[in-house]
């Protein structure tokens, strides 16, 4: 299992040297990364996609470009915000996972693992409707 994610990470490499702005694969190979637990790379991996991913949101003409970025943007948000908590660096994950509310306050996943920081850091009893 671990040659075929060598291989894709290989291939990952090899195509952001030709085109180093493209955010999807950017946030593939963070998600390589994060099976790897390199977790310093997996997050510059998510922070680049993300601002490439936002900006491409903001240029998009067609709705369903900008629906399709806006869900890759709220993937990498959420990948972002897991790769901070993997690094035990809580508070910063829940500044991730309050984005994607912000974007989306109903999105069942951010809701769910914003549980998780609160809980390593103690705040059991944390409003769960302020973002």
């Amino acid at each position: 299992m671990l040659g075929k994610y060598n291989k894709a990470l290989i291939n990952f490499n090899k195509a952001l040297g030709i085109n180093p702005n493209n955010a999807y694969v950017l946030a593939l190979r963070g998600e390589i990364y994060l099976k790897f637990q390199r977790y310093d790379k997996a997050f510059l991996d998510f922070k680049i996609a993300s601002e490439f991913e936002h900006s491409n949101i903001r240029s998009s003409l067609h709705p369903e470009y900008s629906n399709n970025a806006l869900q890759k943007l709220i993937n990498t948000l959420l990948f972002h915000g897991e790769t901070l908590y993997s690094l035990e660096q809580y508070d910063e994950a829940l500044l991730y996972y309050n984005k994607v509310l912000e974007i989306d306050p109903y999105n069942l996943t951010a809701l769910s693992f914003r549980g998780k920081p609160h809980y390593s850091l103690g705040q059991y009893q944390y409003d769960h409707m302020n973002v």
